[in-house]
């Protein structure tokens, strides 16, 4: 009787812990996941936003005393310096935008290991555990999406204003 009531026993904790292994997995990938994320964000390179700022309060001061001011700016002109003026903001946002993401990234990274934890310790039953994986699944997916659209969009900008600041001085002030 004592033997059947250990098999019983060790059936049971067997069972139990191995009833979340699946899950504990895809948590695990989770957050290796975010680890990789957190990575490649800190790897972004926005060290060029404050001097590519400098440079464009240069060439804005350039292109006041060319502007005549009897005379409306041509349409040229004006979408040049309004394309000008869009790099300004993307340079001025870039370094708290990619603290913004880490923080993000790390708070996530944090809210798996806590549920990591709930899982180990049984707090949910499967079907809530799969539910809020699916929904981590789903936010991890959104935050790659957008470190990598930054990303882009900084190597974008920033190539875009290197051309546009090569023209400063030679562009034709309408």
């Amino acid at each position: 009787m004592k033997y059947i009531y250990l098999t019983l026993i060790g059936l049971i904790g067997a069972c139990s812990s191995s009833s979340f292994q699946q899950e504990e997995k895809q948590i695990d990938l989770l957050i290796s996941q975010y680890d990789s994320l957190i990575q490649i964000t800190k790897d972004i390179d926005v060290s060029t936003a404050s001097p590519n700022l400098k440079r464009y309060r240069e060439a804005l001061a350039y292109s006041q005393t060319k502007l005549s001011i009897e005379k409306k700016p041509s349409l040229r002109t004006m979408t040049y310096l309004n394309d000008m003026k869009l790099m300004k903001g993307q340079f001025k946002n870039s370094p708290n935008k990619k603290k913004k993401l880490v923080t993000t990234l790390v708070r996530n990274q944090e809210q798996l290991n806590n549920l990591q934890n709930d899982s180990e310790n049984s707090v949910f039953d499967k079907e809530a555990l799969n539910a809020i994986i699916s929904r981590e699944k789903q936010a991890a997916e959104a935050i790659a999406i957008e470190v990598s659209e930054f990303k882009i969009a900084y190597q974008s900008y920033e190539s875009r204003f290197d051309s546009l600041y090569q023209l400063h001085k030679t562009f034709n002030y309408e």
